[in-house]
């Protein structure tokens, strides 16, 4: 009797006006998206290119990830220039990018967002009415007491309405990467199409969790309207509130000084001539090189402690709003598309290290510059098996489950629905 139901709710749903709109705007959204993020990573290509010509002395930088243009994240930030100079401060690379500053408030949403955002709220309109709607027509009770079992019914309106709502999402997605694998700008290797499949395995589930609860407010609510009312409260609860929630409440547990607070202290241990702990260690160094050493090596212990607040509230983030299905496919989106908070983590370790083996190295007189050239800074980003270890398995986990404990809520709740 499932395949009756299924049938049965897929013929009604490709007739609907909701299967056009839905198709239409998965189409138009996903395309466009793609489109503009890939112009986006082409201009970042070419402003990292040009950043890269013109660098003086020590820097530290890694290209845009190809990736981006599935969830662009952190990537502004990874892809600029750093410049390492004398005394251990790291100092961000300026922009060549020539924009109107408007744009800054209004930025161009990427698939994720797409996918996170709007899809999510479709699919909350597209599964609202499942039960309620079945109800006020009248086909509820009709259909069964017929002999469908309750079990039966919901399972084929789920995968009925489920199906008819993600094929076009899927069919927009393929021929976006279709056009993409002939892009000249983008490299796509055997391991990105493996990243490439976890992004889309990833929404699918998280747009499954935004249909079950659909489904779910529907077997919990007696009339269409009071469903639709409660599923966008939902929704908006659970994509805007909750992370933005999350954050404020990690800054104020895990709190870190703030940029204009390190820069003040990093000018307090210049003029104030410190020698501290290491003086005892650089004896055979005239005067002069210890007050320097010890400075240096100062500065670089404070922007250590400033990484490490950082990264520790980024932490307390990621358990605080970790619950979330739209923080966990967030993450888990970003971390993949190597623009997450996992590559900024290790990309940040990376500079300070090259700081520190820069700091290690033979200087002029005066040590303005070094003796020799520097070695060059590389950095390779995360491997997948590394990103599925650090958390990207939770996060794809904490979906699955939710998905699957949300249906079974809807279950439940069906199993108990007054049919009158």
């Amino acid at each position: 009797m499932i395949t009756v139901v299924i049938k049965k709710e897929i013929q009604e749903n490709l007739y609907s006006y909701k299967f056009m709109v839905i198709t239409l705007l998965s189409v138009v959204l996903v395309l466009a998206s793609f489109f503009v993020m890939h112009r986006d990573y082409a201009g970042r290509v070419e402003e990292y290119r040009l950043l890269k010509a013109e660098a003086r002395g020590e820097t530290a930088g890694t290209p845009p990830a190809p990736l981006s243009v599935f969830a662009r994240g952190l990537d502004q930030t990874l892809s600029q220039q750093y410049r390492l100079l004398y005394g251990g401060d790291i100092i961000p690379g300026g922009n060549k990018e020539s924009y109107n500053e408007l744009f800054l408030m209004f930025p161009t949403p990427d698939p994720l967002y797409v996918v996170k955002v709007i899809l999510a709220f479709c699919t909350i309109l597209f599964s609202f009415n499942a039960v309620t709607g079945e109800k006020e027509a009248g086909t509820l009770r009709l259909s069964l007491s017929n002999g469908i079992r309750r079990a039966d019914f919901l399972v084929g309106k789920w995968i009925g309405g489920f199906s008819c709502f993600i094929l076009p999402f899927l069919v927009s997605l393929l021929l976006a990467l279709f056009l993409l694998s002939f892009s000249p700008s983008i490299d796509l290797d055997f391991a990105s199409w493996i990243r490439i499949g976890f992004f889309s395995l990833s929404s699918i589930t998280y747009l499954a969790f935004f249909f079950s609860l659909g489904l779910l407010v529907s077997c919990l609510t007696q009339r269409a309207s009071t469903a639709l009312a409660v599923s966008l409260f939902l929704w908006v609860l659970l994509v805007f509130v909750a992370p933005n929630t999350g954050g404020i409440l990690a800054a104020q547990l895990e709190p870190s000084p703030s940029l204009q607070q390190l820069d003040v202290k990093r000018t307090q241990i210049v003029f104030s001539g410190i020698v501290g702990t290491f003086e005892e260690a650089n004896k055979e160094r005239p005067e002069e090189d210890k007050m320097s050493l010890t400075v240096d090596m100062t500065k670089e212990k404070l922007a250590v402690d400033y990484a490490n607040s950082l990264a520790r509230q980024a932490d307390m983030t990621r358990v605080l709003v970790g619950w979330s299905p739209p923080a966990a496919y967030t993450f888990l989106a970003t971390d993949l598309a190597g623009t997450g908070l996992v590559e900024e983590k290790r990309f940040k370790q990376a500079v300070m290290q090259y700081s520190s083996l820069l700091l290690t190295l033979p200087r002029l007189q005066g040590g303005q510059g070094l003796r020799d050239p520097a070695p060059p800074f590389n950095y390779e980003r995360t491997p997948l098996r590394d990103v599925l270890v650090s958390g990207g398995l939770v996060n794809l986990v904490v979906l699955l489950l939710e998905s699957l404990l949300v249906f079974a809520g809807a279950a439940l709740a069906f199993l108990r629905y007054d049919l009158r």
